[in-house]
């Protein structure tokens, strides 16, 4: 496979040859897609939730007899037809993180390094900088490209 090396004017320096079968795999953005949305699901706390009417504090007491007051029948104040009463389909912290099959992810690191793969010839001065980046850490780099 072959890649140009651009320089930062993005003008075309060389072309280079990378193993095909490292950087030659075929691209599926949905499959990346399905492992991103797997990663961010996982990083959820899954900490907010309402309460539905089991869990509203309160008496399960029923509040007037079944028959003969004229009003609709009820068998708790905590229903969620009533004020105070619980939420009926609300959100909780049920956040459906979904796992991901061995196969999607195995696609997902082959496929990624070609895709983002960005082949930058070196300048002069980025050579300097690079060189007295090394230099900090101890290592002694030899600008010669």
């Amino acid at each position: 496979m072959k890649v140009s090396v651009k320089n930062l004017k993005n003008e075309s320096v060389r072309e280079i040859e990378l193993p095909e079968e490292v950087f030659g795999y075929p691209y599926k953005e949905h499959l990346i897609h399905v492992v991103v949305e797997a990663y961010r699901s996982g990083l959820q706390r899954g900490t907010h939730a309402v309460k539905n009417r089991g869990e509203v504090s309160g008496s399960n007491k029923k509040p007037f007899r079944q028959k003969g007051t004229g009003r609709a029948r009820a068998g708790e104040t905590r229903s969620p037809l009533w004020r105070k009463g619980g939420t009926v389909h609300g959100s909780t912290d049920e956040f459906g993180a979904a796992a991901v099959q061995d196969k999607v992810h195995v696609h997902d690191l082959h496929a990624t390094p070609g895709r983002r793969l960005v082949v930058v010839a070196p300048t002069s001065h980025l050579k300097v900088q690079w060189a007295d980046a090394a230099a900090r850490f101890g290592l002694h780099i030899e600008p010669r490209w």
